[in-house]
């Protein structure tokens, strides 16, 4: 991907909106902070996605599909509970605040849908072959690993051990 088109803040908000999109479709949601937080980690780091999506035994054909080139224009931190982006809660600010995304409180989480419009400007952006590579790995995310955080994060630490040895505030 060309980083050097886009401000890392604005990719930031884009790929968080696309994930979001992604899960929206069936429709569907994303369940909790901790959830959108490993699913943007998945995207991020897509070599970690496909380790991931093999051991679940996804097809060959499928995984061909899937883009692994590009840098990662921002690290993530490691967390006590797992990878995270201090920005994540921003960008879900900004993009509730321009009516693309809907951000509701529930007792099982904070829940994470695309509005129309939302959905509207992720279709418009995958469209552009820079921002379809980021697409296709929220979807293959959608597709194959809609599953609670908790599980994502084993997935996460068993595919890539470093992980579980990085320091609270230490850069994946």
């Amino acid at each position: 991907m060309k980083t050097d088109l886009f401000s890392p803040e604005a990719e930031g908000r884009a790929r968080i909106l696309m994930i979001i999109s992604a899960f929206s479709e069936q429709p569907g949601e994303i369940v909790g902070w901790a959830k959108l937080f490993r699913l943007d980690f998945l995207v991020r780091y897509p070599d970690t996605l496909i380790n991931i999506l093999e051991k679940r035994k996804v097809s060959q054909r499928r995984l061909s599909q899937l883009d692994i080139s590009g840098d990662i224009e921002s690290r993530m931190i490691m967390y006590r509970w797992g990878p995270w982006d201090p920005l994540h809660y921003g960008y879900a600010a900004h993009l509730y605040s321009r009516g693309m995304i809907e951000a509701n409180r529930e007792k099982r989480g904070m829940i994470f849908r695309a509005t129309p419009a939302g959905s509207a400007l992720a279709g418009d952006l995958a469209s552009h072959d820079d921002w379809e590579v980021l697409y296709q790995r929220a979807l293959l995310a959608r597709d194959y690993l809609n599953l609670s955080a908790r599980k994502l994060t084993e997935l996460i630490v068993d595919s890539k051990p470093s992980i579980s040895t990085a320091k609270f505030g230490e850069e994946i």
